[in-house]
């Protein structure tokens, strides 16, 4: 199990914040009445050396997210030579029933080894408090397979990362998107989603998919989530219009969303574009109102992103928007 510090003391500003601390690449689970958040943590100033000191930490709220109380570090780097023992990222996780009548919560994690060099892989941790948790086991490693580039031959990173883990209302099976690349003709690959579909109810075991097949085309993904509503998925992911700029401000930040049918369906899984989003922070959201669900999902998309959006005061951060906003539940 993964050591735990002394808390800090809640924050009353209404903002999460830790005191020396950059925070980044939220999650929330509701558990029993209350909010988890989970978030990259680096010491401040580190600039964007802090992607490979980066831990997991833990705060929870009890009115709503209006206050969170700082619990430490949960998850980190292994010291011993194990998987992963350079940097762990986030994503998401889920908070369930288990056959004994109790509750588990699942964190589901990048991690990266000095081994591996940029290799990504995909894991989990369980837990049975939301604080203490096993150590992540690896449950999907990169392959190219299926259409998938795990290359850095675009000059950018290699993409296995940010898995979000859900049940789909329409099969009622667990299944996986995370940031990858899809290997392409020309050569140069291109930055989608990836699919994977759980075959375990301990969701250890995942069957990979081809990618989701998107619109618009961007040389980088990151951070997909998705939301469910009878008969539409809808796709949120943080992007950068100009990834190769130098300058952060340059590479402008954006935050797109996608529409569709069917996850499986080759006839209905063509992501359409649902709105846009361009800038550094958030100020508004827009999205065209031609019919109801748009405004609807609208409203959603700006008061999670209120809630949660902590970047405004980060001046080094590299231009990515975080796209993990709205409480997650089975």
């Amino acid at each position: 199990m993964n050591s735990v510090g002394a808390a800090t003391p809640m924050d009353l500003s209404g903002v999460y914040k830790v005191g020396g601390s950059d925070t980044w690449d939220n999650f929330v689970i509701e558990a029993a009445g209350a909010l988890h958040r989970y978030a990259l943590s680096a010491s401040k100033g580190l600039g964007q050396k802090r992607h490979l000191q980066a831990a997991l930490r833990h705060a929870v709220s009890t009115d709503d997210g209006v206050n969170w109380q700082d619990l430490d570090v949960v998850l980190k780097a292994n010291n011993d030579g194990t998987w992963p023992d350079l940097v762990i990222w986030g994503s998401n996780g889920v908070y369930r029933d288990v056959p004994d009548g109790g509750k588990e919560f699942l964190l589901f994690v990048t991690g990266r080894s000095k081994a591996d060099g940029e290799l990504q892989r995909i894991g989990l941790a369980k837990s049975a408090n939301g604080q203490n948790f096993s150590r992540p086991k690896v449950v999907l490693d990169p392959t190219p397979k299926m259409g998938y580039d795990i290359t850095d031959s675009d000059r950018i990173i290699m993409a296995w990362r940010d898995p979000f883990v859900f049940r789909d209302h329409q099969d009622d099976r667990w299944h996986m998107l995370f940031t990858a690349k899809a290997a392409m003709p020309a050569g140069t690959p291109l930055a989608t989603v990836g699919h994977a579909i759980a075959q375990d109810d301990d969701l250890e075991q995942w069957e990979l998919q081809p990618p989701l097949q998107l619109p618009r085309h961007y040389r980088q993904l990151e951070v997909p989530s998705l939301v469910q509503r009878p008969g539409r998925y809808y796709l949120f992911v943080s992007t950068q219009n100009r990834p190769l700029e130098t300058d952060n401000a340059a590479k402008q930040a954006a935050f797109r969303g996608y529409v569709a049918s069917s996850l499986l369906d080759p006839g209905s899984s063509s992501m359409a574009i649902l709105a846009r989003y361009y800038g550094e922070s958030f100020r508004g959201f827009g999205i065209s109102e031609r019919s109801a669900w748009r405004t609807e999902l609208a409203g959603l998309i700006y008061r999670k992103l209120s809630l949660l959006h902590e970047r405004e005061n980060q001046s080094d951060h590299d231009g990515f928007i975080s796209a993990r906003f709205w409480t997650q539940r089975t």
